[in-house]
This record gives C-alpha cells, structure tokens and sequence, in this order.
C-alpha cells in the first residue's frame, strides 16, 4: 500500500495525469504487436551467432554444463554454467515460445545489450564473451559476478557501510563515464543492475534499456519509476544527466537498504 501511495506522491509532483505503473518500464521499441515473425526470422547474424546444436561445443570438449540458476526476469533466465576448464560464465537465456507475442521486443532487447556490451571493454561493467542461439532460444554468455547484485547484498545483510558505498559509487561512475565518453546511456541503473564482481568491485549490467545518443528520435520513458530523474518522468527527455540521477538513487539503496523515496 505504500508503494502505492508513493508513486501517487511522484506521480503529482513530477507527471500530472500520467498512470505511474505505466512508467514502471517502457521500452522506445517499435513493436508491432501483429508482427508474427519467428526468432529466426528477427536473428541479426551481425549481433547474434548462427543457429548451433548443442553438441557443437561438446565435440570441442568445453561443453557448458548448468550450475544453478541465477535469477528469472520477464525476459528469461540467468544461469551460472562452468565448463570442464573450469571455468564460469553467466548466460541469459532467451527461449523462444511458440505465439508469444512477447518475443520480439525481448529479442530485441537482448540484441540491444549485446551490442553495447561489445563496445564496453571496462574494468566496471560486465565482460561479454559471446553469443549463440539454438532452434528455440538465444543465449548471451557474460561474466560471472560471484558477489551477486548490491540489492541482494544489502537485502541480506542490511545497510551498506560508508566506506564500501563511497568504492561502489567510485566504480559505479567509473564504468558510466567510460559509457558517456561513447555517447551511451544505460537508462535504468539501481541495485538490481550492478553487480560485485570476484575482488568485490562493482560492474554495471544489464544493458537492455541502454542507448547511443544519436539514436534518441523521440521522448521516451525508460527505466524504473523510483530511479527515473524528473525529467524523464516529465517526458522532457534522457539524456546522461539522468543516468546520474539514478546513481544518486542507487546510493540512496546502499547507505539505507531500502529503494529510494520510501520513507
């Protein structure tokens, strides 16, 4: 009920007239809810690898064998795999599901955040290592971030202290001015989507919502309500000033352990 009655609070101070649930996450995708192309028919060879079988890499010996599973959205699922090097890779999967009008936009999405990803070799955001898709799914292999993300740290263990909030904030900026320097905004950073990686460094993630300057043609809203910046949710535009009101918000998240404007 609460959360209720702070997005009506946002809803009358920053977008009059507008439904805040709404605004929750509105991607600026074209999507044709008629459109009923297959996955192989909206595969983009020069994002995504040509269609395999499962038994390609296991002819290689490196086969990938599942650990557990990281986490489920509602555009698929993050597993942890390990191959017989040893080695650990995070993939999210994208399953392909016969007359799910659903699939273009999140295929969409996923080819989004591949190709940032590909332009972001960054100490400070998560290493993508490749992509493959079978007859019914796609699949983005990602670096592994053991120490999960930094709602689930503070989630389990309470606030974070100042000390490590001010080297999470310090790689936070790290990564998003490395973004900014190639003109790309991610549009939708919180706890949720920075990770801690193996030295407990923190790595921007989840790119599905970022974009290049030069392709923003309209207003959009994108995001997510309690971490868009005000003119964003006023439908003036986003642009990097909003990224940086979001890690504002994201700091809010660490030293308190709740999501902002909640108290």
């Amino acid at each position: 009920a609460k959360d209720n009655a702070d997005k009506t609070m946002f809803q009358k101070r920053f977008a009059p007239g507008k439904n805040a649930d709404e605004m929750t996450l509105v991607a600026d995708l074209k999507i044709d809810p008629n459109d009923k192309r297959t996955l192989k028919d909206c595969h983009d060879d020069k994002v995504i690898g040509a269609v395999n079988s499962s038994s390609d890499e296991s002819k290689s010996g490196n086969a990938w064998k599942p650990v557990k599973v990281l986490g489920i959205g509602g555009f698929g699922t993050v597993t942890l795999v390990k191959n017989k090097l040893g080695e650990h890779a995070a993939v999210k999967t994208l399953e392909f599901k016969h007359n799910d009008p659903n699939v273009h936009a999140a295929l969409q999405l996923l080819k989004r955040e591949i190709r940032v990803l590909r332009l972001a070799d960054h100490p400070n955001i998560v290493k993508y290592y490749k992509s493959t898709r079978t007859k019914n799914a796609v699949h983005m292999f990602m670096e592994y971030c053991p120490g999960g993300s930094i709602k689930a740290k503070y989630s389990s263990q309470g606030p974070i202290d100042m000390v490590n909030a001010k080297r999470y904030l310090q790689d936070i900026l790290s990564g998003l001015a490395f973004l900014h320097e190639k003109d790309i905004i991610h549009r939708d950073i919180k706890g949720d989507n920075v990770l801690l990686g193996l030295k407990d460094d923190a790595k921007l993630a989840d790119f599905g919502a970022a974009v290049d300057l030069s392709e923003l043609s309209q207003v959009t809203r994108i995001g997510t309500f309690f971490w868009m910046a005000p003119e964003v949710l006023t439908g003036e535009g986003h642009r990097w000033e909003a990224d940086i009101w979001s890690v504002g918000c994201t700091l809010i998240e660490m030293l308190t352990a709740r999501r902002p404007f909640s108290w």
